[in-house]
């Protein structure tokens, strides 16, 4: 279509036209279109996973929101948590439990029961949230050797699959959400 028109436009100004030329700008201008067209369709599949990936952390960062509010920890402060367990070869799924776990503790302490009382303070659980207890958890038990009784005390208070994890102590473990 190109083409006829060029000649056309070539005829009504009285040019000379050179039909081989014609034939090489018709190829070369094919060459242009072919070329085009896929890189159109190389944007339209660029687009179409930029808008999956965008889709998958917005469905990941609403599920992690909503696992935080469960746990009544923010987000942030979970996900930073998740990280640093993955670093440190702790499970994230152990790394839940945990927080569900003391938060079950703390909820018992709360109410009197003296034996949740009694595991929270052996393992040195203080904060206003499952964050932090176990933060406070982590820089008690860095400071331990590793001994039977360290471990014992972890599995009483359902926390053992996370000794990688608090072995790193509160610096540490920030230092690994970084």
């Amino acid at each position: 279509m190109a083409d006829t028109v060029i000649r056309s436009l070539a005829v009504a100004l009285g040019l000379k036209v050179d039909n081989s030329k014609f034939k090489d700008f018709e190829k070369r201008l094919d060459g242009v279109k072919t070329g085009f067209t896929k890189i159109s369709k190389l944007a339209v599949g660029f687009s179409a996973a930029i808008g999956g990936i965008t889709l998958l952390t917005a469905r990941s960062a609403d599920k992690a929101g909503l696992m935080a509010q469960r746990l009544g920890v923010s987000a942030k402060a979970l996900t930073e948590l998740e990280y640093a367990a993955g670093k440190s070869g702790t499970p994230v799924e152990a790394v839940i439990g945990a927080l569900e776990h003391l938060n079950e503790m703390r909820f018992g302490a709360q109410t009197g029961d003296s034996g949740a009382i009694g595991i929270l303070s052996a393992v040195g659980a203080n904060g206003s949230n499952a964050v932090e207890q176990l933060n406070a958890i982590a820089d008690k038990f860095s400071k331990m050797p590793q001994s039977a009784y360290k471990l014992a005390l972890l599995r009483k208070a359902g926390l053992d699959p996370l000794l990688p994890l608090l072995n790193q102590g509160k610096k540490g473990i920030a230092d690994l959400a970084k």
